[in-house]
């Protein structure tokens, strides 16, 4: 995921899209350029910035003002959660942050975001018009704790893989696939985690294939802003009961959040 604050205002040249040849050109002669793209001004919206900012592969974010309709925040950002390229732009991976905490209770993230996209009562809104959607959010990313234990190799050895004790789903568009940029996201996974999922599958594509720009989900999983990794030594171990493991898993993970 791209951190616009890793940039000086010198290295940052904000337009509309599409972004002018010249501007363009200025990136290719210096790779430290980055690009805010100020939506209001965009003749390019929705699903075909996102797919023209993807295929440019440069960094970039997304400025949205106050002058975005709450309509067109919303299709933007409900695209993005179903859109299938990889694009690392901060805001919107920060804002779908901000939907699945609040769809699990957690306040603590929002408060956190500074100049988020949408308000408290909107991500509120957000989920309500977009139920089917976030609920398979949640779930998936519930999942990684699934997906946790099959990164051990140690647990697999010992108990076999979970693809054989989980429900299986057999999907590649099962969720968007800028999930990844959460595990970029500092204190993010923390407070997800602070309140245990309750359904939990095996992703089959998602878990095994190399999906994510040529690299699969164990690359970009073993983040240092990802705490799950830190529990992966204890899977595996014989103090676990194979029918157990999954509770005695988030049992763990809770108290290393608390500390």
């Amino acid at each position: 995921m791209f951190d616009l604050s890793t940039k000086t205002p010198a290295q940052i040249i904000e337009t509309p899209a599409p972004i002018s040849m010249e501007n363009l050109q200025k990136s290719f002669a210096d790779d430290q350029l980055a690009f805010v793209i100020d939506y209001e001004t965009s003749v390019l919206k929705g699903k075909q910035l996102l797919v023209y900012l993807s295929n440019l592969e440069i960094p970039c974010d997304i400025k949205i003002s106050q002058n975005v309709t709450k309509e067109e925040r919303f299709a933007l950002i409900a695209e993005y959660m179903s859109f299938r390229n990889i694009l690392g732009c901060a805001s919107l991976a920060l804002t779908v942050g901000t939907i699945l905490t609040a769809a699990k209770d957690i306040d603590d993230f929002y408060h956190n975001v500074e100049n988020p996209i949408l308000n408290a009562d909107e991500i509120i809104e957000f989920i309500m018009d977009n139920q089917i959607m976030v609920s398979k959010w949640v779930v998936f990313m519930d999942s990684m704790i699934v997906f946790t234990m099959l990164a051990n190799q140690n647990y697999v050895k010992a108990f076999g893989s979970p693809a054989e004790k989980y429900e299986n789903i057999d999907d590649d568009a099962a969720v968007g696939n800028n999930f990844i940029h959460l595990f970029d996201i500092p204190q993010f996974m923390e407070l997800y985690f602070s309140v245990p999922g309750t359904r939990f599958y095996y992703f089959v594509k998602q878990f095994e294939d190399y999906m994510f720009a040529g690299q699969n989900l164990f690359f970009h999983f073993m983040k240092d802003t990802n705490p799950l990794p830190a529990i992966v030594e204890a899977m595996g171990s014989v103090e676990y009961e194979t029918e157990d493991f999954l509770n005695q898993a988030i049992e763990q993970t809770e108290r290393q959040f608390q500390e």
